[in-house]
């Protein structure tokens, strides 16, 4: 599992744009501020923006018939969102919720595609966006289809550790994360204290962990855990 950099990762097509570019799309936008937990749009939605994030960050998630929730990525500054309905004019295919409060561009259809004329010399990096998205969202199902909760909480940590002294600093909060891997935030926190519990880590404050000893960590140990 390694969705934290691969999502930092994505927010690189769009900083990567030149900046006379970047300058001028984001002049083309309206900026808004919205409160956490506010549904920002919806599947099935067609609004047809574009939303790029100066501040906060989005949890993006699919429904399935059955109601639940399944996590495709978090989106954190400088990420770009809703590329898809903005170049197919078709409806939103996920649902996205502020997790925090957050600031935003937002760009219309129209604006975009004025913004694709004057700067047609961008429109491959948009679709190497886009693909890099699909192919995220796919690794993100097998995972969630494949992986343990405990498995899942493990290879967090163990990518998060520096490789000189084993500790892990965990850059959000355990409700952020356990959004990214797609668990509820009570199971995150019961898998973390039973890895404490094992011996498997040490922890150090409120974010700060040290990993004693990755065998445990990786041994799948049933411990009525609500899996999700």
């Amino acid at each position: 599992m390694d969705l934290l950099s691969k999502t930092d990762l994505s927010t690189q097509f769009f900083l990567e744009l030149p900046d006379n570019a970047r300058n001028v799309l984001l002049s083309k936008g309206i900026k808004r501020s919205f409160k956490k937990r506010t549904l920002l749009f919806s599947e099935g939605e067609k609004t047809g923006k574009l939303w790029i994030i100066n501040k906060g960050s989005i949890h993006v998630y699919k429904t399935t018939p059955e109601g639940k929730e399944i996590t495709l990525y978090v989106h954190s500054k400088g990420s770009v969102l809703g590329l898809m309905s903005v170049l197919t004019d078709d409806v939103y295919s996920v649902s996205g919720e502020a997790i925090e409060d957050i600031d935003v561009v937002i760009i219309g259809k129209s604006a975009f595609a004025e913004f694709l004329t004057e700067y047609p010399e961008t429109s491959l990096q948009w679709l190497k966006m886009m693909a890099f998205r699909l192919k995220l969202c796919f690794e993100r199902v097998k995972d969630i289809g494949t992986k343990n909760a405990q498995l899942r909480i493990a290879q967090l940590l163990l990518n998060l550790k520096t490789e000189d002294n084993d500790i892990v600093k965990l850059p959000f909060s355990q409700d952020k994360l356990s959004l990214i891997i797609g668990i509820r935030p009570e199971t995150f926190s019961r898998v973390l204290k039973h890895f404490e519990d094992s011996g498997a880590i040490q922890r150090l404050g409120k974010r700060g962990f040290k990993i004693l000893d990755t065998d445990k960590l990786l041994i799948f140990e049933d411990i009525n855990l609500s899996i999700v």
